[in-house]
C-alpha cells in the first residue's frame, strides 16, 4: 500500500475570452489502474495571486475530481449573475473544491475539505486518474490573464482492489459523474404547517417538561418497616392504578406521564420501572424468611 506524493503545475501560458460568462480550464493527471484510491492530504497554492488579475466581478471554482467536470444549468454568485455552476463540493466525484473569492483588494478561499480535514484520509475513488478543473465566472465578457498558475500537493494511498470492487467502483464514479442540470433536495416547511413535524423541545424551547411522583406518594414504593415510618404498603390493585396512568398518551405539547385523581402526578416512567405489576398476586412475605439450622432467623 505505496503512498504516493504528487505535486502538480497548474497553468497557462497564454489568456483567453470569456464569451458566454464561463471558462473551463482543465487538466488530467493519471493513477495507476486497478486500486483503490485514498485521499490521504491535500492542498492548493495560487502562485500566480489569480484573483488580482481579474476584474472585480470574476469568480473562481478550482476542482479535483475522479471524472471530468460537466456543469450544471445552476446559478452561481449574488442575483443570479453566473448563470452555470459547477457541482456541489460534497457530490460524491468531487475528491477536493476551493471557491476564489474577491473583496475589494483582498480575496479568500473555501475549501471543501478544508485545511483541517484536507490533511487527514479522506475520500476512496478507483478511476485511474484525477482531473483538475477551474471555472472562471465573469459578467458578459472577462478577459482571461496570461499566467494563471496554481500548485497542488496531494498524497495518494493506493490498495489493490478485485476485479469485482474495481468495475463496481468505476461503474458507481462515472455514473455519479453525470451532469444534474438542477439539484433539489430539500424542502420548505411552512410555519402554519409545521406543528407535528419537529420535536417539542424544538417548537417550545427547553427540554419537554415531565410529570414527577409527589414526595409523600414515593412512600407508597416502600416496605412498612414500623409503625412510625410514612413507608407503606400498598396492594397490586393500587399499583396497577400508577402502571395504567403512566401508560396513557398525552398530547405532543403535554408533559410526559399524566394526573391520576387518586394518586396525583405519575410520570410514564413507571410503566418501565413496574412493568407487570398486577398481572398476579404478591405473596403473603417477601422476601421469605431464611432460617439457620437451629431455627433462628437470619437476616437477609
Amino acid at each position: 500500500m505505496p503512498i504516493n506524493e504528487l505535486d502538480i503545475t497548474f497553468g497557462n501560458a497564454h489568456g483567453g475570452l470569456v464569451e458566454s460568462g464561463l471558462a473551463i480550464y482543465q487538466k488530467k493527471v493519471t493513477l495507476s489502474s486497478g486500486m483503490r484510491h485514498t485521499m490521504m492530504a491535500v492542498d492548493v497554492f495560487d502562485d500566480s495571486m489569480i484573483l488580482h488579475q481579474f476584474p472585480a466581478n470574476a469568480m473562481i471554482e478550482f476542482y479535483i475530481s475522479a471524472q471530468p467536470i460537466i456543469y450544471s444549468e445552476m446559478a452561481f454568485g449574488p442575483v443570479n449573475a453566473y448563470a452555470n455552476r459547477g457541482p456541489q463540493a460534497a457530490e460524491e466525484n468531487i475528491l477536493y473544491k476551493s471557491i476564489f473569492l474577491k473583496e475589494g483588494n483582498m480575496f479568500k478561499v473555501d475549501e471543501f475539505p478544508n485545511q483541517v480535514l484536507g490533511a487527514t484520509p479522506t475520500f476512496n475513488w478507483y478511476s485511474p486518474q484525477v482531473y483538475l478543473t477551474m471555472l472562471v465566472h465573469g459578467v458578459d465578457e472577462v478577459d482571461i490573464p496570461d499566467n494563471l498558475a496554481l500548485s497542488v500537493y496531494m498524497a495518494v494511498k493506493e490498495t489493490s482492489a478485485g476485479a469485482v470492487e474495481y468495475g463496481m467502483g468505476m461503474l458507481t464514479e462515472v455514473l455519479s459523474a453525470q451532469t444534474r442540470t438542477k439539484t433539489v433536495d430539500m424542502y420548505q416547511i411552512k410555519s402554519a404547517l409545521n406543528v407535528g413535524l419537529s420535536f417539542p423541545s424544538w417548537k417550545f424551547g427547553g427540554i419537554r417538561s415531565e410529570y414527577m411522583l409527589r414526595g409523600d406518594a414515593l412512600a407508597d414504593f416502600w416496605m412498612n418497616n414500623n409503625n412510625q415510618d410514612s413507608e407503606k404498603m400498598i396492594s397490586d390493585a393500587q399499583v396497577a392504578i400508577y402502571v395504567a396512568a403512566g401508560r396513557k398518551m398525552v398530547d405532543y405539547d403535554s408533559a410526559f406521564g399524566s394526573i391520576d385523581p387518586a394518586k396525583g402526578a405519575v410520570p410514564d416512567w413507571v410503566r418501565i420501572t413496574n412493568m407487570g405489576l398486577g398481572d398476579f398476586n404478591f405473596r403473603p412475605q417477601f422476601p421469605p424468611n431464611k432460617k439457620t439450622d437451629a431455627g433462628i432467623t437470619r437476616m437477609l
